[in-house]
């Protein structure tokens, strides 16, 4: 099953018409020149990307896949309210913090750095559960070790994929620190549209999310908005119309936390150049 992990419905924001072709959205790639464009069925995905396998030791494609449909589809309409330049009930605010909080863990860029820490834990978490058997007095022939044994073998061959799932669908307090914060959407100019990349959740990384001076998150919506959430302003969620100054310093931002790909409605060898200037420099943020 051929599974996303930007949504299709997401990338609907930045679909353009190109060579009487309709729904195409340009890509541009890390380390490579060529730019092109694409439907989005074909765009950011992968065959059984959350798959995992189940209890029973079944291939398991359809659990995550369910779960994160009923989520868009939630999402799809407030985005749609966005668009429209509505204002947001808290529900709304609620659903649409769950949708990018989620968005965050399920790219590819989350999915490797998951991992990677995963790899670097379980080491400690196995080393704590000896320690307590030998306090208990457990002995290494044990049938019980030697089944702990293997499977710490196992997870150092490979970290089971059912990890990387549950973490998808796991509740997060990234979730209730947006949904915190104070929002303002901000429009694009007419001459400069908003990007958006394989890893659009942008935020402070040096002092984090909740820091009351610094905390602050930009999500882009679509090409024509902008999500910005801050712990330190005042806009009560209204919407604010800005100058192309400002909309290239938020794209550059996005490009910065780009992982391989950024997406756009335009096709620019100015912006090709750009993208492969800042494609994942992690700039300081707004």
């Amino acid at each position: 099953m051929n599974q996303h992990f930007i949504p299709q419905f997401y990338q609907k924001g930045w679909e353009v018409i190109v060579n009487n072709q309709r729904n195409q959205i340009y890509v541009y790639e890390r380390n490579k020149p060529s730019i092109y464009s694409s439907i989005a069925k074909k765009v950011s995905c992968e065959e059984d990307y959350y798959a995992f396998r189940n209890q029973d030791g079944a291939i398991d494609n359809i659990t995550v896949e369910k779960w994160l449909g009923d989520l868009e589809h939630k999402t799809s309409f407030i985005i749609k309210k966005v668009e429209d330049g509505i204002r947001l009930t808290l529900d709304d605010k609620r659903n649409l913090s769950e949708f990018i909080s989620v968005f965050w863990r399920r790219v590819p860029y989350h999915k490797v750095e998951h991992d990677k820490k995963m790899t670097e834990l379980l080491p400690i978490y196995f080393s704590r559960i000896y320690e307590e058997l030998r306090i208990l007095g457990i002995k290494e022939e044990n049938p019980k070790v030697t089944e702990l044994r293997r499977i710490e073998q196992q997870y150092e061959e490979e970290i089971p994929s059912s990890f990387y799932s549950q973490n998808i669908m796991r509740d997060s307090e990234i979730t209730k620190a947006i949904l915190a914060m104070d929002w303002v959407f901000i429009k694009a100019p007419k001459d400069t549209p908003f990007v958006t990349c394989d890893n659009p959740f942008v935020f402070e990384r040096g002092a984090g999310i909740g820091n009351s001076q610094h905390g602050h998150i930009i999500f882009p919506i679509s090409k024509s908005v902008v999500l910005q959430a801050a712990q330190f302003t005042h806009f009560n969620g209204y919407y604010q119309q800005i100058k192309d100054t400002l909309a290239r310093d938020i794209n550059k931002r996005i490009v910065g936390n780009a992982y391989l790909k950024v997406y756009s409605s335009f096709k620019s060898k100015y912006f090709a150049q750009f993208v492969d200037n800042w494609i994942g420099s992690d700039l300081p943020q707004i």
